[in-house]
């Protein structure tokens, strides 16, 4: 029970942290120089201005929710010729791919590429821990 709940939190990890940092994914990889600059953040004590990127946060919201979707649409048709071991080697190389990719990324699309796998990856490991779980009794 305690392994399932385990697997269940690091599957939904990558997912979790895509849809809080949403903003912060796009505006980290839109700005053009990455390193170089020691700014630090402030709060402005009155806003004057609306502050758009020319990229809405609905961008990421969907690359986080559709690969998710059409994986949990498209797995029960194929998923059983795929032993759980593969399975699960799968779903760690693309949680941890996604994180890396997410991070590292130096312009928007890249880290769109680091959304879209985390959301492959949670979509992947909720088909199969579920799957996984009518094995065994209780």
């Amino acid at each position: 029970m305690i392994s399932f709940w385990v697997f269940g939190m690091c599957n939904n990890f990558a997912y979790s942290v895509m849809l809080g940092a949403a903003q912060d994914i796009l505006k980290r990889s839109s700005e053009s120089t990455l390193s170089g600059s020691n700014s630090t953040d402030h709060c402005d004590k009155e806003i004057t201005f609306r502050d758009c990127a020319p990229a809405s946060v609905g961008v990421v919201l969907l690359c986080n929710i559709v690969p998710c979707l059409v994986v949990k649409l498209l797995c029960p048709f194929f998923m059983h010729h795929i032993p759980y071991a593969v399975r699960h080697f799968i779903i760690c190389v693309s949680q941890t791919a996604s994180l890396l990719v997410t991070a590292y990324a130096e312009s928007v699309p890249q880290a769109l590429i680091g959304v879209l796998l985390a959301s492959f990856s949670c979509g992947f490991g909720e088909t199969t821990y579920l799957g996984l779980a009518s094995h065994y009794s209780k």
